[in-house]
Formats: structure tokens, sequence, C-alpha cells
């Protein structure tokens, strides 16, 4: 008794903006380094500029000193679900007792 794999319906989509990437890559490359070296924070309200800081601090200590990577070091998807995990188990809100998250895996 054989089982035929169902074939992907979504197989083209998205094959013209993935064309579109392939035919600029060479400039996209060039233009994205500069765009991330200029890139800044927009402003946004004080509480919102708070919590920027926070998370980037937390994940910079996290990276350091659990992972014990570099920060100049571009994170790995790995990397940033186990500072997800480690938040979760980590943080207390205050005020509250202890905060809880749903991590779904696909």
């Amino acid at each position: 008794m054989g089982f035929e794999r169902r074939p992907n319906p979504f197989f083209v989509t998205g094959t013209s903006s993935i064309q579109a990437i392939m035919n600029h890559s060479f400039g996209d490359r060039i233009k994205l380094k500069k765009v991330s070296k200029t890139l800044t924070n927009a402003e946004g309200s004080r509480k919102t500029e708070y919590l920027l800081a926070l998370w980037m601090n937390r994940f910079v200590a996290f990276q350091l000193h659990s992972l014990e990577k570099r920060t100049e070091e571009t994170p790995t998807g790995v990397d940033i679900e186990r500072f997800l995990v480690s938040m979760v188990s980590e943080v207390t809100a205050i005020g509250k007792k202890r905060v809880f998250a749903v991590l779904v895996c696909a």
C-alpha cells in the first residue's frame, strides 16, 4: 500500500517577487548595508523608547552571558527562540504574578 505525497498547491506562490529579489540581489546587498549602518530608531513615546531599550538590553545580556556570543554576531532563529523561552521563565510583571506565554511550534 503506497501513499503519494500531496502536491504543494502553493508551489509557485511568490514567484514574481522571488524573481525580483534574485534579479536585484547585488544592488540590494549594497543598499541594505548602507541603510543598516545609518538606521536609527524613529521617535516614539517615552514609554515606547523605554520598552525598546529594555528588550534590547535584555537580549544583549542574554547573548553575552547565556549564548556566550559577541553582540556583533547576528542572532539565529534558534538564538531568538532560546531568548524567548528564557524570558518566559525569568520575567515577572511588576505587581503581578509570573507572566506566562505560549510558544506554538509548527
